[in-house]
């Protein structure tokens, strides 16, 4: 795709944000797995199923748009997978895999919080209908409270407890 103008980056940017959230949904079942504490377990859990909400939102906000869904590669996104496959083979202590999951987490919802802003600045200059803005709105509201939720784990006796230092 070549981009040209507003319209086409936002596209573009929208293609992104498909692709990241396909694959969370697919990545945070693996966390979820993989994770040894239970809080951290169920909230990538959770954060799954809303992702995959979030990605029907998405393919309607495409509809919207007239066009249908397409995926446009995030190498942020692959970066961020590539970075944890790599602290996995060189760490076997799944207390520090919780935190680590915990810390990429809150990188993810970081970077899908600023570029879902970044969309919707894109989709008001571009006059977009809510019809495309809402989704996006609401996909925003969830990495924000999911980030929240991350954020809530990291501190004090709930650090200690994924880290296993308040036995």
């Amino acid at each position: 795709m070549t981009i040209t103008d507003v319209e086409d980056m936002f596209r573009h940017q929208l293609e992104q944000m498909y692709y990241t959230e396909k694959r969370l949904v697919d990545t945070l079942e693996e966390m979820s797995r993989e994770a040894d504490n239970d809080k951290l377990q169920r909230g990538f859990a959770e954060h799954r199923d809303e992702t995959h909400e979030q990605v029907q939102r998405l393919e309607d906000a495409f509809r919207a748009l007239g066009h249908e869904p397409e995926e446009s590669q995030s190498h942020v996104l692959d970066a961020l997978r590539t970075e944890h496959d790599e602290f996995v083979e060189e760490s076997s202590d799944p207390h520090l895999h919780d935190l680590f999951d915990m810390q990429a987490g809150m990188k993810t919802e970081r970077f899908e919080i600023t570029s879902y802003e970044g969309l919707l600045v894109l989709a008001k200059e571009l006059d977009l209908d809510d019809d495309v803005t809402d989704p996006l709105e609401d996909n925003l509201s969830e990495e924000k409270s999911a980030l929240r939720e991350l954020e809530g784990l990291s501190k004090g006796s709930k650090l200690k407890s994924m880290l296993g230092l308040d036995d």
